[in-house]
């Protein structure tokens, strides 16, 4: 029965329902406790019509949803600079670049964290967000939150140790510098919590498949 459930990043649960009505009913049935939240994470439109990476955090106390949109992207992973989209074009057919721009066509969204959002709510910071010095910062200072919701994705890359070992170093600082602990859940990478000693606590492991492992942290 855990106070919030932190989703890797694209997840997106949300999919597997045709509304929050019926979302909020499935999560009931699933948990007892009635101040459960959920963080989740995933591609999606916004107002403009725009794709954007959206996290959602569900309140089941509240049954509401709120909405935080990523602002700092993935240069090619995410979006293709003038510079990117120029040297591709010199190598690829019409279509191959048609399609290469089409996948990566994300833009920053403009939905901000709040202060008017439930005191219980996690503070957010996007899988990227790990690179911006003011990045837990900028997440922390809407409320005053237990806690730092990182969901991250490790799957555009084959076992990146180097990368692996400098977003574990920026974690520490983030968690220690801001005296905040982080709790990363992780796609093709280990979730952990990031203490504000300095310490990384690998949670305990409550399931695991070949697809996925199921790990519980104490705050």
């Amino acid at each position: 029965q855990p106070d919030v459930i932190v989703l890797p990043e694209s997840v997106r649960l949300s999919d597997s329902f045709s509304n929050a009505e019926e979302l909020f009913s499935w999560i009931q049935e699933q948990h007892a406790n009635p101040n459960l939240v959920i963080v989740d994470n995933g591609p999606s439109h916004d107002a403009r019509g725009l794709r954007v990476i959206r996290t959602y955090l569900y309140d089941v106390q509240e049954e509401s949803v709120y909405f935080v949109d990523k602002r700092f992207l993935v240069p090619q992973g995410e979006y293709l600079s003038n510079v990117h989209a120029w040297a591709l074009s010199l190598f690829t057919t019409k279509q191959q670049f048609s399609l290469r721009k089409k996948a990566v066509s994300m833009f920053s969204g403009i939905m901000e964290d709040s202060p008017a959002f439930p005191a219980r709510l996690p503070g957010v910071l996007f899988c990227f967000e790990t690179l911006v010095p003011y990045g837990v910062t900028r997440a922390q200072s809407y409320r005053d939150p237990s806690f730092i919701a990182h969901s991250v994705s490790h799957a555009w890359f084959t076992k990146p140790h180097v990368l692996e070992y400098e977003l574990e170093t920026m974690m520490r600082i983030h968690a220690v510098w801001n005296n905040i602990p982080i709790v990363t859940a992780g796609n093709m990478a280990d979730g952990a919590l990031y203490k504000t000693d300095g310490t990384i606590d690998p949670g305990v492991i409550l399931e695991e498949s070949e697809f996925y492992t199921l790990r519980a942290f104490a705050l």
